[in-house]
């Protein structure tokens, strides 16, 4: 084994089943299959930690533990490369701005992964301290990699030369089924059963706005498929507070509101009945993996048309754009979908093409290409022990 590349992954390793956190997960198995030993530095603030407390004592316990757990890795050797997978918000980001200069000395090459479109506009913002640091931040690593070329850009704005700067696309979870084609045509000419939401439930995500726009479209039609909200709480009584919205309007039993869900149980939903997603985010996303998802199970999709969104549905070939924060677009859309199957089935069958290159495979691929141009040959997939995931 010294002859592979020893690689350290900084990063969440919350546990998180969708979104931007579950990629640290894939990018330790992807660099695994390409012959690399991987150690892991858990960043020590889980998804809720970020974006729903402040940051207490016994958090920056854990983050002294981290830094001790750092000790110990550096006293095993300097790493061939690391990746550093930036906090998702404040005020875990700011801690970022002041851990990574201690971690550089475990590595000679620094690569920064984001999966956020925001640096930009922070380097704009009113906090001095965030503008500031938002642009030295990325412009101290060797290379940056991000899951779009919204992402990318995002990077360019803040400084970071566009040599140093590559696209590594985000990826389905490793043994993720395709639907067949013939199944998806046949599905998408049926009634939609439900109109599907999947993300963490919050503002941010567009949950109002997709309840506002099938609230319209409910006071017009004589029918409607349910609406399925599925997926963590993020905002403190959120799930009350919607629970109450449907009550005032009448909406009992048309709005099922399930919470979190594993893959497997995303996988058989999607594919048990015919139905349309719906991902109406406010936020510029950075990829928007549930999008493929859906796609991958031949879904039709109505989305935002912003940040990286585009880029997912081939520039609306693959799904249909709305503005975000608009629930009367988003209801005309949804109602066109809904009224034509033709749609449906020419959007579902793009989508599920389209989706193809987000296989985790393909992802493997690209992350042994990330390691050449880090100057790292991969030397094949690893058959010593321990390549499984790493623990959730």
């Amino acid at each position: 084994g010294a002859d592979r590349p020893r690689i350290l992954v900084v990063g969440n390793n919350s546990g998180a089943m969708h979104g931007s956190l579950v990629m640290n997960r894939f990018l330790v198995r992807a660099l695994r299959e390409n012959g690399c030993e991987v150690s892991i530095l858990d960043r020590a603030f889980s998804r809720r930690n970020t974006e729903i407390g402040k940051i207490r004592l016994h958090k920056l316990a854990r983050a002294a533990g981290m830094g001790l757990e750092a000790g110990a890795l550096g006293l095993s050797g300097r790493y061939d490369a690391a990746f550093y997978l930036p906090a998702s918000l404040p005020p875990a980001l700011t801690f970022d701005y002041f851990f990574l200069p201690l971690l550089r000395h475990l590595s000679r090459n620094w690569i920064g992964y984001s999966h956020m479109v925001r640096y930009r506009s922070l380097s704009q913002g009113p906090n001095r301290f965030q503008a500031m640091n938002a642009v030295k931040f990325w412009k101290s690593f060797d290379r940056c990699i991000g899951p779009s070329e919204a992402v990318a850009e995002d990077l360019r704005a803040v400084g970071v030369a566009p040599g140093r700067v590559r696209v590594l696309l985000n990826c389905l979870p490793p043994g993720w089924r395709y639907s067949d084609p013939a199944e998806v045509s046949r599905r998408a000419r049926l009634e939609p059963s439900s109109i599907v939401f999947l993300s963490t439930v919050r503002a941010r995500k567009g949950v109002w706005d997709i309840l506002e726009a099938y609230h319209l479209l409910a006071s017009r039609r004589p029918s409607m498929p349910r609406l399925v909200l599925i997926g963590p709480e993020t905002e403190a009584g959120i799930f009350a507070a919607i629970g109450r919205w449907v009550s005032d309007r009448g909406l009992d039993g048309s709005v099922d509101l399930r919470g979190e869900l594993g893959h497997d149980e995303i996988e058989a939903g999607f594919e048990s009945e015919p139905c349309v997603f719906v991902f109406p985010t406010r936020r510029e996303e950075a990829f928007g993996l549930v999008l493929a998802e859906a796609m991958s199970k031949g879904v039709p999709v109505v989305a935002s048309n912003i940040g990286a969104i585009p880029e997912v549905l081939d520039d609306g070939a693959a799904g249909i754009l709305t503005p975000p924060e608009d629930p009367p677009a988003l209801a005309r859309a949804l109602g066109r979908m809904l009224d034509d199957p033709g749609s449906r089935e020419a959007l579902a069958l793009r989508g599920l093409e389209a989706s193809r290159k987000y296989s985790f495979e393909a992802y493997s691929r690209s992350v042994g290409e990330v390691l050449g141009w880090a100057g790292i040959a991969p030397v094949g997939p690893s058959d010593r022990p321990g390549t499984a995931d790493p623990p959730e």
